[in-house]
C-alpha cells in the first residue's frame, strides 16, 4: 500500500494502524515522491490526503506576512493572509519568495498567479 500525506505525524499514523491490521505501507510525502515510487513498485492500494503538494505545479498555497502597528495598544504585531496562486510553469517551490500578480478569477479561490522567484529558499 501507498500512502501520500504530506504531514509526518499523520502518515506515521496511519502506517502504525496498517501495521497493527498487517498491511506493509511506503509513506510518499508529495506527488513527486509518489510518483518516483509508483514507478519502481507495483501497489494494490493507494491512500492520498487531499491537498498533497505537487506534482502538477499548478496552484500554490502563499502565505503573506506583515508586521501593523496595533490601533490600539501601539504596539508591532504580526499579520498574515494566505493566496492560493497559479503557477503554469512550476517554477516556485517550498518557501521560495515569489511576486504575484492578480489575474482573472481561474478557480472558485485562485485570482493571483506567480510572476517570477524573487528569492529561492535555502
Amino acid at each position: 500500500m501507498l500512502v501520500v500525506e504530506d504531514e509526518p505525524y499523520m502518515a506515521e499514523a496511519i502506517r502504525d494502524g496498517l501495521r497493527l491490521e498487517a498491511i506493509a505501507a511506503d509513506i510518499a510525502g508529495d506527488g513527486d515522491t509518489a510518483l518516483e515510487l509508483l514507478r519502481f513498485n507495483a501497489y494494490d492500494i493507494a491512500v492520498l490526503d487531499r491537498d498533497i503538494p505537487g506534482p502538477s505545479g499548478d496552484e500554490h498555497d502563499v502565505r503573506i506576512d506583515r508586521r501593523v502597528r496595533h490601533p490600539l495598544y501601539k504596539k508591532t504585531v504580526a499579520r498574515s493572509n494566505k493566496l492560493a496562486a497559479h503557477d503554469e510553469t512550476n517554477i516556485a517551490h517550498v518557501g521560495d519568495t515569489v511576486r504575484l500578480m492578480e489575474t482573472r478569477r481561474t478557480s472558485k479561490s485562485k485570482r493571483w498567479r506567480v510572476v517570477e522567484i524573487v528569492e529561492r529558499a535555502k
